[in-house]
């Protein structure tokens, strides 16, 4: 089986470092494995990171881009231009804690080959071929941070009128701090507003695999009251931020209007 694991990463070219050799560590060693990491082309640490590693292992792959509004387009490339049975996307914060993990995904992508998965214990997406093909995209590129994983796990379950299905393996996600989040509750506003675009677009997907549209009224991913608790206290304790950029406002107007 062939695996891409995409890693979009900025400014944290040690912890890349660590978060990949452990990843190889853990490998069966069953399974065709690349890794790919994006890198902005402002970030020099990480650019050189990536060139260190790809001379280690062929294995190592990194792809740079013009810095982009949102971690979901920079994926979506990568995974269109490395075809895999399935695509891996992890944060250069993440780290795996189980042995054999591609062993895991191969297994559960055995019994679901247009399946979407996700690890124990954290929500970083596994999309298998099929379904990237179905959809045309891993993700969606209206968010700058945070909301593509639940709009992938709400899309799933209403497209597969089904609940997620977890891999056996576990994986722990531990976000490093963050100078680019802002605007929380406008952003989870706008994601509920979105609902009827997800609608739609689970019923394209759904009719390009050929299953049975369902009722699409899935409530998997809906923003909650205790949800809404937490942005609050996120967005209260958010503290300085660096200026909003240029590929951030251009998201955040694109929002405003499809929110009017």
């Amino acid at each position: 089986m062939k695996i891409v694991v995409i890693i979009p990463s900025r400014t944290a070219p040690f912890k890349l470092q660590e978060m990949l050799q452990e990843a190889r560590r853990l490998e069966s060693g069953k399974h065709d494995v690349r890794y790919v990491v994006g890198i902005d082309d402002d970030d020099q640490n990480t650019l050189a990171m990536g060139t260190m590693l790809r001379l280690q292992s062929p294995q190592y792959r990194y792809r740079v881009f013009k810095r982009m509004s949102s971690l979901g387009q920079m994926s979506n490339i990568i995974a269109g231009e490395n075809p895999s049975d399935c695509y891996c996307s992890l944060g250069n914060d993440a780290e795996i804690m189980t042995h054999d993990w591609d062993e895991a995904i191969h297994k559960a992508w055995s019994v679901r080959p247009d399946g979407v998965f996700w690890w124990k214990g954290c929500e970083c997406p596994i999309v298998s071929d099929r379904w990237f093909k179905a959809a045309g995209y891993l993700y969606t590129d209206y968010f700058p941070f945070w909301w593509d994983d639940n709009w992938l796990i709400q899309l799933w379950a209403m497209a597969s009128d089904g609940p997620q299905l977890f891999i056996e393996a576990a994986l722990a996600d531990k976000p490093l701090g963050t100078l680019r989040m802002r605007d929380l509750l406008f952003w989870t506003r706008f994601y509920g507003a979105m609902k009827p675009e997800r609608q739609r677009e689970a019923a394209r997907i759904a009719i390009a695999l050929g299953w049975p549209v369902g009722s699409l009224e899935d409530e998997t991913g809906d923003v909650k009251d205790h949800f809404w608790k937490m942005i609050e206290s996120v967005e209260k304790g958010q503290g300085e931020k660096e200026p909003p950029t240029p590929e951030y406002l251009k998201a955040f107007e694109r929002a405003q209007r499809l929110v009017a």
